[in-house]
């Protein structure tokens, strides 16, 4: 990579919520910027770090989203918001289009796959106080973890992109504008990504009317500091022969259940240690070399151990297997 330096992409969603202060009371102006790989531990709101003031600043004022979660790789989580069609069948509605039955005039400045180092993150915090100037909104960073192998680091949490671990779908997130209740806060509600195209639409004055969807609108439970009305969503299912970014996982409540092969970059990264593929190649090789592509469960608390160490179904059946031979 350019200079070898420490990596990430950025994935930014923007909502302006100045608008409705007004007297009028028009609907919020919505702002969406997107950009890839944005690890957990890539943002100075998690990582002292990182030299990002003004992003720092606006989650401070804001809320942070501590369990808003995504998909593996970056398609499926477009999608699953939906932002914009990838890969999509051609009856399906998107933001923009919902977005225009509200009044909103819309405009899209394609995705581009330039990673942004995360050693950058300041010069990518000066190009966002430029595009909104003072203008409040709601922020959404990660489509996906941080890519290990490229330099974005997710530690704490384990594994990056291209797994069903914490570190490959548990997005960097915040929420700043206008109806926040309870600023200045870490909201642990659950949320996914499928959650945010209800969310911003009832955020901007509107209904999603299409009930046949897996969204949930998130903006009264975040906005009041409530529960969250989601309980459980799939990480992940892949069904192919080398299901790379992970075969299966399952959350609720809780607890998170993953089944077969959790994906390629299944370690912890501290920042101050140089990336070594050997242990990640060597994990690989024993998936093909025992097949354990769909077989090997493994369960976890994530909310008492966010950071995956603790293999519940490793240690239940340890228990199990010496009572039966003390038996």
């Amino acid at each position: 990579m350019p200079g070898g330096k420490h990596q990430s992409c950025l994935w930014i969603i923007l909502l302006t919520f100045g608008v409705r202060q007004t007297v009028d009371a028009k609907p919020p102006n919505i702002i969406f910027m997107v950009a890839d790989d944005l690890g957990w531990n890539d943002v100075g709101f998690n990582n002292p770090d990182i030299i990002s003031p003004n992003l720092n600043k606006l989650a401070a004022e804001g809320v942070i989203l501590n369990q808003s979660y995504v998909q593996p790789v970056c398609t499926p989580t477009w999608s699953s918001c939906p932002s914009k069609a990838v890969c999509a069948p051609l009856n399906r509605t998107f933001l923009p289009q919902e977005l225009k039955k509200l009044g909103y005039a819309t405009h899209a400045v394609g995705k581009s796959d330039n990673r942004l180092q995360s050693g950058d993150s300041t010069q990518a915090d000066v190009h966002l106080t430029k595009i909104i100037g003072s203008l409040p909104f709601v922020f959404d960073p990660a489509q996906n973890g941080g890519w290990t192998q490229f330099y974005g680091n997710n530690f704490p949490l384990r594994g990056g992109k291209v797994t069903v671990w914490e570190g490959g779908t548990r997005a960097a997130a915040f929420l700043h504008g206008w109806g926040l209740q309870k600023t200045g806060s870490r909201y642990n509600g659950m949320m996914h990504a499928v959650d945010w195209f209800p969310t911003i639409i009832t955020a901007a004055g509107g209904e999603v009317k299409d009930k046949d969807i897996d969204g949930m609108s998130m903006w009264e439970a975040i906005s009041t500091f409530g529960p969250s009305p989601r309980t459980e969503f799939i990480y992940n299912l892949d069904n192919s022969s080398l299901p790379l970014q992970g075969h299966a996982a399952i959350r609720q409540g809780d607890f998170k259940l993953i089944k077969g092969f959790p994906g390629l970059y299944s370690g912890w990264y501290p920042p101050d240690q140089e990336y070594d593929p050997q242990s990640d190649l060597e994990a690989y090789s024993n998936m093909l070399k025992y097949q354990d592509i769909r077989g090997i469960a493994r369960l976890y608390n994530v909310k008492d151990d966010p950071t995956e160490h603790v293999d519940l179904a490793a240690n239940r059946c340890r228990t199990w297997s010496s009572a039966w031979r003390s038996g």
